[in-house]
């Protein structure tokens, strides 16, 4: 408020009409100072009020953005709990399927040692066998020539009917022996070539098994470790060692080969000739 403004009444009465006539032109320019400056007031407060009203506005989009962003936030997170569950879910039944292939595979390697060790089993008979039949042909074939000599040898053979008889019973028994040496080379064949048979069946068992063993490992390094320690695989190069076996230097132990060669020979009837003599183990025994 202004100096004119606070002059009191009475001094007013007192003044004359000039000084009145200033004063009211004075209060009049304060009057207009005034309301120019509330007009310039009014005008900043606009000015400052749409200055609000606009960052009121870049506001309200950033938080509408924000919002927005939020609610992606919300469903990306649905979203990745979802794909979580699923992801438990999945383990889960890689877990159950890598146990059961675990057993099974563990079933069938126990399947196929057992097998490997039946045909190794099978094989070393077949071996064991085969080196007596060859021992036995080759005592029989020694004991042919022999006796043949011991003919050859003996000039008086000729002179009587009993030497006839005696060499007619020698060929006789010479041509048995060179029947029962056909037979046995037949079957040592047909042992040999079953043993070449049991050995590839025995590598192609031992293939099977180590590809069965690494597909297994592979299913185990996905699935959790099992318990259980299988046991060492049989492998194709693991060759069977067959003892020594000396050939026989009694006459027991030719009559046992002999009941052996028997035996096989009984087992083994495809491949021997029906018309051809079979030789009597009884005469066997007793010319050796």
């Amino acid at each position: 408020m202004s100096a004119a403004a606070r002059i009191p009444e009475e001094e007013i009465s007192r003044m004359n009409r000039d000084d009145l006539v200033g004063l009211v032109r004075k209060l009049e320019t304060e009057k207009l100072n005034m309301m120019v400056d509330h007009g310039n007031m009014m005008k900043e407060i606009n000015r400052r009020l749409q200055v609000h009203l606009l960052e009121i506005r870049g506001l309200k989009e950033v938080n509408q953005r924000l919002q927005d962003d939020n609610q992606e936030l919300r469903d990306l997170c649905c979203f990745l709990d979802d794909d979580r569950q699923k992801g438990r879910k999945l383990a889960r039944e890689w877990q159950r399927f890598g146990r059961y292939t675990a057993s099974v595979m563990r079933s069938e390697v126990a399947a196929y040692q057992q097998k490997l060790k039946e045909l190794e089993d099978k094989q070393n008979e077949l071996v064991k066998d085969n080196v007596e039949l060859k021992e036995l042909c080759i005592y029989l074939d020694q004991e042919r020539m022999a006796q043949n000599d011991r003919d050859q040898g003996d000039g008086s053979s000729n002179t009587t009917n009993e030497d006839k008889n005696e060499d007619d019973r020698v060929e006789s028994n010479d041509i048995h022996i060179r029947h029962r040496s056909e037979h046995a080379l037949q079957y040592i064949r047909q042992l040999e070539d079953k043993v070449k048979h049991l050995e590839e069946e025995k590598r192609e068992l031992a293939q099977r098994v180590d590809r069965h063993g690494a597909e297994g490992q592979r299913v185990e390094k996905r699935s959790p470790p099992a318990s259980y320690e299988p046991g060492r695989m049989v492998t194709g190069g693991e060759a069977t060692s067959v003892p020594p076996h000396h050939g026989p230097s009694k006459p027991e132990a030719v009559v046992h080969a002999m009941k052996v060669v028997w035996r096989k020979l009984g087992d083994v009837t495809p491949g021997t000739d029906a018309s051809s003599p079979r030789p009597n183990r009884r005469n066997l025994e007793t010319n050796t």
